[in-house]
């Protein structure tokens, strides 16, 4: 017959740590929201709002010769500040929307972590699940909010320059995403392994 092993208490220092993460992650989160906010309504209210576009390596001039004499340069990105049309507006809510949630569900998983660990149970299968998710929500809603950008970015060159400009709509540099899939998809399997062994560990007991 085997008996559950208890939970052992966390250290003092460890607590501490712990407790002032999880409200660093509170805060992050009320940031978030706000942040998302005050852009919303900056998107809805005002006439002009700058919108970042992306260029193939479009050569343009700027003034940023001696006593401001054009020079000619290669754009890769800028801001173009005009009235949005409302495809546009709706893109960008929405990528405010989407990071604002996603930042939530990440925090809020890993607060959900922090707290069982504060009790003790760091290997389980429900801490398993919440490590996973906080991993795929991340990269999806990185990936979709930058995605949202890109697609308002082209809309706005669309309609500033009309068919014959063929801008780059989307652009996403994949290394950060894989790299991010990768420490996501290592938790995952630590936190498996560690929640096969403890229930080994408890068989034996």
């Amino acid at each position: 017959m085997s008996l559950p092993v208890e939970p052992k208490a966390v250290s003092r220092p460890d607590r501490a740590a712990l407790i002032g993460f999880m409200i660093v992650g509170v805060a992050i989160s009320l940031w978030a929201v706000i942040t998302a906010v005050t852009k919303i309504v900056g998107i809805t209210s005002d006439s002009r709002t700058a919108v970042l576009a992306q260029f193939d390596d479009t050569p343009a001039n700027t003034a940023i010769g001696p006593d401001g004499a054009p020079v000619e340069v290669e754009l890769s990105s800028a801001f173009l500040t005009l009235e949005l049309p409302t495809p546009v507006m709706w893109c960008l809510i929405l990528q405010q929307v989407i990071t604002a949630v996603t930042i939530i569900i990440v925090v809020g998983t890993l607060l959900s972590l922090g707290r069982d660990v504060l009790r003790g149970r760091v290997f389980s299968k429900r801490n398993t699940i919440m490590v996973a998710t906080a991993g795929i929500v991340g990269i999806v809603g990185a990936v979709a909010a930058g995605a949202l950008e890109n697609f308002a970015g082209g809309m706005i060159l669309d309609e500033v320059a009309g068919p014959r400009f063929s801008p780059v709509i989307l652009e996403i540099q994949p290394f950060p995403y894989i790299m991010a899939a990768f420490l996501a998809g290592l938790l995952a399997t630590v936190f498996t392994v560690g929640e096969r062994l403890q229930r080994e560990t408890e068989g034996l007991v």
